[in-house]
């Protein structure tokens, strides 16, 4: 009789701790990132477009001072993008091989160079990759200041 009871202890503990792990989606948002004012804006490899968007998402969301020299900025958005091979696909009468545009943003701590957060998205026909990204990072920390009981 001790057995069953002990099965049923260690499957509850094991679901207990399987739920506390899915429970929070991401890792948190770095100090340095949440607490920064300014940004400056790196296209390294990326469209003109692309860092436009960026900057207007930027705008739009308000939280930073956009900056035009990087000794002012307390964080690096870089900006970088390529073609990725997005697999095949198949249809009656054909094969062909997708291509996707992707844009990467990831932002760096000024001082150090650090990767403080990154994110990858794939342009869409009727959105921006490069907005999708930021607004991304918008979510982000706005579900860190709820939870940290602070105004967005």
């Amino acid at each position: 009789m001790r057995a069953p009871k002990v099965a049923v202890s260690v499957l509850a503990t094991l679901v207990l701790l399987c739920a506390g792990a899915f429970a929070r989606k991401h890792v948190p948002v770095p100090s340095e990132l949440m607490q920064a004012k300014s940004v400056y804006i790196l296209n390294a490899a990326a469209s003109s477009k692309d860092a436009r968007e960026c900057a207007e998402e930027l705008s739009t969301w308000g939280r930073f001072k956009l900056v035009s020299d990087p000794k002012d900025a307390d964080v690096i958005f870089r900006l970088s993008s390529g073609i990725v091979n997005g697999g095949m696909r198949v249809t009656n009468t054909s094969v062909s091989s997708t291509l996707n545009y992707m844009v990467t943003i990831q932002v760096l701590q000024r001082a150090s160079g650090n990767v403080l957060w990154s994110d990858t998205r794939a342009q869409q026909l009727f959105s921006s990759a490069a907005k999708s990204v930021v607004k991304e990072l918008r979510k982000r920390v706005a579900e860190q200041d709820k939870a940290e009981g602070k105004a967005n």
